[in-house]
């Protein structure tokens, strides 16, 4: 209603993509396997190549994994061949992938768990800026006659995408 954006919102962010369906009938990371995490998180990372129209190289451009605090720990999940987890995949494979987690992607898209893929840098410019300038701020007294008024501020900026098209967002993990 009143037009703020950032991080989860931001009307120019891509819509949600559901991650595939695994062999148990269900998209939720608790019930796929090191294979199917894999291949979400491989998925994404190619379309997130293609979307930049190979701008991004995943072996030499940084980007970040962010994910609901409640499946990080899913990256844990081993492969049975070589005991690796899916976390030691994506270290290999993508090394300079970031990991970050935030509460408020749990629950993130109508009560699903989701996950973000997003570049770093798109050429000069970061992808997302964090541009909270002030949390908390007293405008100013006014002195009356018989008492004082204050006023306050807060959250003067916000979270803004530079370039949208170097992020994606997945749902129903």
């Amino acid at each position: 209603e009143n037009r703020t954006y950032g991080f989860l919102n931001d009307p120019n962010q891509s819509p949600y993509k559901t991650v595939a369906t695994g062999a148990s009938g269900y998209t939720t990371w608790d019930k796929k396997t090191f294979f199917e995490i894999q291949a979400d998180i491989r998925t994404a990372v190619s379309t997130l190549r293609e979307q930049t129209k190979n701008l991004f190289n995943p072996m030499k451009d940084p980007f970040i994994l962010g994910i609901s605090l409640d499946k990080v720990d899913y990256l844990g999940v081993t492969s049975t061949y070589t005991l690796d987890s899916v976390k030691d995949w994506l270290t290999k494979t993508y090394p300079l992938c970031r990991i970050e987690t935030a509460p408020e992607l749990t629950g993130a898209n109508g009560g699903l768990d989701v996950f973000y893929i997003y570049l770093e840098r798109l050429g000069n410019q970061t992808v997302v800026e964090n541009n909270i300038v002030d949390t908390f701020r007293l405008l100013g007294t006014e002195k009356r006659v018989k008492s004082f008024v204050e006023d306050y501020a807060n959250a003067t900026a916000g979270v803004l995408w530079r370039h949208p098209v170097a992020m994606l967002r997945y749902t129903g993990i």
